[in-house]
Formats: C-alpha cells, structure tokens, sequence
C-alpha cells in the first residue's frame, strides 16, 4: 500500500473479478514502530507517512475512474489510520469526529447531539431524494446552538432528552424528518456491505447501547446484516441483563445478538466483576461474548479476560 504499483495491482485485480467499484474503504494504518520522537529516523517517517497518507491518495486516485462510471451512490470510508473494524459512527467517545475536543460553553445532552449532525452537500442531496428538507433542518439547528453558545450558564432545551430520545423533536417536523432520516444511510450502507461480502461471512454491527445518538438504528441495521454485538461498557450485571433483553427484541430471534465488555479500571475492579458480567449475558441469551481494547489494560489484568471467559462457559 505504501507504492502507487502495489494499489494499483489491487483495484486492477479487483475490476478483473468483480467488474466495478462502488465502496473504498481506506483502513491501512500503522504506527510502522513506536519509537520515542528523537530516535525516529527519516526512513522510520517516510514509511509511517507512505503507509497512513499516501496509500489512501494512491487509492483515492486508482478509485475515481471506476467509482465515476458506476451509476447511483457510491460511498469512500475513512474509517480511522490504526487498523481494525469500522464499527458504527457511535463506538468512539469522540462525538463530533475530532480527538483533543474541549468544550467550555457546558453543552447539554441535546447540544451534544445536535452539533453531531451533519449537514454537508452529500447528506443535503441524499435526504433531499428521500423528500427530507434538510436545508431547513439545517437552519432550525444553527438558530438552537447559536442560542446555546450564546448563554452564559448551560440550559437544556430538553431535559428529558436522553430518554425521551428523538420524540423530542415531533414539534420541530424539519429536524424531525431529518433525524429520523438520519438512520438510512448507515442501514443502507451496511446491506451493502452485506451484499458484497462473501456469503460464509459474517456482518455484525458493533454498537452501544445509546447507538441512536450516532444515527444507527439497530433494529434496521440487524436487519440488513447478520446481526449485532452490543457493548455492555460501565453496566452493573442487572443492566447487562435489561440490555440483552432489549436488543433481542430489537434483532428479532433470527439474527446473532452478543455483547462486549472491556478490563477498565475502575469500570472492572476483579475478575469477579468481569465474570458476573460475561454470565449475566450469557443466561439472558447473548450468542456471543467479546473483549475489546486489550492494548489499553496491563498484561496482568488479561487473567481476567479468561476467568470471566470459564465463568460464562459453565
């Protein structure tokens, strides 16, 4: 990936196979070695800059004759420069895309929310072709932050946000029909992902529990691929238990439903509070148990990882 002969060896073989081109995803990324600033040599550099910045140029310019040809919508993912799954646009406590973010207006749940939305050219035309005025949601939105940026002590438009959810905005039918829109092109895009993977293998959408306020709808999205895994971070056992139950309602009986959970201190504070966990779901019904961000937790809490792992087998 890090030389123009290489991508183009790989969209060449790939037209050759399947004949055209409608989704790129750039997930090559590595930090090459991690070595201490003053110890990077120039080459160390070039490498880790080939590999994260010019392999997805490379791409972007191998892509652009095949994608133009194809007709209706075609989609350039950039998920993030470290490689792994793309998971849902909710999976990261990043809200707006941008790490460092600071905030000191004091943004309440539902200005959180709200500056998540996007209203760029592509999101305006999609949700004008579902018949959705996103130029009008758009105005409605810039009046609401301006006028929270505006305060000088943070107020709730919607207290009740959170569990009311977007029902809040029914009185507001401009970002009403635009935030309920919101979900499709997630859906849609998941199916297509769907669609072009090999029939033996296996989509899931990984998501939390508050995955809405990210534009995935889990019930539409399980729909559209084999199911979904959702993570059951910072719960007590009684509510991994209520998610489980909530979400196999959501999935329906026939799709895959699990969990994940991950060795945080002091979200984890045994292997006894991880095993209580990983049972909880398990005897709700989760198909599957997963652990994740092992890169983030010392090595000596990893027994935990296997202690909750022979609980839940039992």
């Amino acid at each position: 990936m890090r030389e123009r002969q290489g991508v183009a060896v790989i969209f060449r073989r790939h037209l050759e196979r399947f004949g055209g081109l409608r989704i790129l995803v750039n997930n090559a990324g590595d930090m090459v070695e991690r070595v201490p600033t003053a110890e990077t040599t120039e080459a160390l550099w070039r490498s880790a800059i080939d590999l994260n910045l010019s392999s997805v140029f490379f791409a972007c310019q191998e892509a652009i004759g095949p994608m133009s040809a194809q007709k209706g919508a075609v989609s350039s993912i950039f998920p993030r420069s470290v490689p792994g799954p793309a998971d849902a646009p909710s999976r990261y406590p990043i809200t707006h895309g941008f790490h460092h973010e600071k905030d000191g207006v004091g943004l309440t749940a539902d200005e959180d929310f709200l500056l998540s939305l996007c209203f760029c050219p592509a999101c305006l035309a999609r949700a004008a072709m579902a018949g959705v005025d996103g130029e009008k949601a758009r105005a409605t939105v810039k009046l609401w932050i301006t006028e929270a940026c505006e305060r000088a002590i943070p107020a709730s438009r919607w207290p009740e946000f959170l569990s009311a959810g977007l029902d809040v905005f029914q009185p507001h039918p401009e970002v009403y029909d635009f935030v309920k829109w919101r979900f499709e092109p997630v859906t849609s895009l998941i199916g297509e992902i769907r669609d072009h993977a090999a029939p033996s293998t296996k989509i899931y959408l990984i998501d939390l529990k508050e995955g809405w306020l990210g534009g995935c709808d889990v019930k539409a999205a399980a729909a559209a691929c084999d199911g979904a895994i959702i993570c059951g971070y910072d719960m007590t056992p009684d509510q991994v238990t209520e998610l489980i139950a909530q979400n196999r309602t959501a999935v329906g009986p026939d799709r895959h439903l699990g969990t994940g959970f991950r060795v945080f201190y002091p979200e984890m504070r045994s292997p006894a509070d991880l095993a209580t966990r990983a049972n909880a779901a398990r005897k709700a019904g989760a198909q599957s148990i997963n652990f994740y961000n092992y890169g983030l937790v010392p090595g000596a809490r990893l027994n935990w990882v296997k202690h909750a792992i022979s609980a839940a087998s039992r």
